[in-house]
């Protein structure tokens, strides 16, 4: 079966410890706390898992793959979960609106929406 982990969204701490660096806030960005992932990625593999989705919402906006969300999942220009989808959940005053699915095509070299 599946198991659901859920990361520690750092963006805040970063963003008051470097405002230049990190100019926006949990509200609007996210980043994982890097021990979690590697915890994450370290329990997965012992249990012969793979990680297929990473997920995250876009509270007061709409379910697409920003930019930040793509700056995020690439290294170097290549994905890098490439096997991973992402799925992005719209919040609107504390209730889901929609979601969208995406995943890296290699063809057009971009993160494409799937239909789930």
């Amino acid at each position: 079966g599946d198991i659901l982990f859920q990361c520690t969204n750092i963006q805040n701490k970063l963003h008051k410890l470097d405002p230049e660096t990190y100019p926006r806030d949990a509200k609007t960005a996210y980043n994982m706390e890097s021990m979690e992932v590697v915890k994450i990625f370290s329990q997965a593999e012992s249990k012969g898992m793979v990680i297929k989705t990473f997920y995250h919402s876009h509270p007061e906006h709409d379910a697409y793959f920003s930019d930040e969300d793509k700056r995020m999942a690439l290294l170097d220009g290549e994905p890098t979960y490439p096997e991973a989808s992402y799925l992005v959940v719209s919040v609107y005053s504390k209730e889901i609106k929609d979601e969208a699915w995406f995943a890296w095509d290699s063809q057009t070299r971009s993160f494409e929406k799937q239909n789930h």
